[in-house]
């Protein structure tokens, strides 16, 4: 063996420490298919997931808070492995919003996620976070968003 150079860097990773700040509040959907709500996206719960309705390639779900909450950190989950779900990403694109003014702008997006998306964004403060996914009937475990401590910069 002999080193052909200096090592690959490990990208920074993201670190939760925080609770979910979206877990157990009211959740909205496009449309789930039958019997998996898009509450089960927000349950806290990894056995179980939301799902957009049958032959549908777009779909979004939505957490509503009663105040404005500030976050930094969103998580994504697919149900990679789930029964019924399968082994294959089923989400080609995606984009996470937050109402403002009666307007939805955009945060982050992205294309085929990784099994756990997690993305640090710049404070944000929203009452109506949203998560659109274009793909072959996709659903999600977990949509997380957390108020992670940061140095500053």
């Amino acid at each position: 063996w002999k080193n052909t150079g200096p090592a690959p860097r490990i990208g920074r990773s993201v670190t939760i420490t925080t609770p979910d700040l979206a877990a157990g509040k009211p959740a909205w959907a496009s449309a789930s298919d039958e019997a998996v709500g898009p509450d089960q996206a927000f349950d806290d719960n990894f056995r179980s997931y939301w799902l957009a309705d049958r032959g549908k390639e777009e779909a979004w779900i939505e957490v509503r808070f009663d105040a404005p909450v500030a976050f930094n950190t969103l998580s994504i989950v697919e149900p990679l492995h789930a029964e019924g779900y399968g082994d294959a990403s089923r989400i080609a694109s995606y984009k996470v919003e937050v109402e403002r003014d009666g307007a939805w702008v955009e945060v982050v997006s992205g294309t085929k996620p990784a099994h756990y998306q997690f993305h640090e964004v710049a404070r944000t403060t929203a009452k109506r976070v949203r998560l659109s996914v274009a793909g072959r009937q996709p659903g999600i475990t977990e949509f997380g968003l957390y108020d992670e401590p940061r140095a500053a910069g």
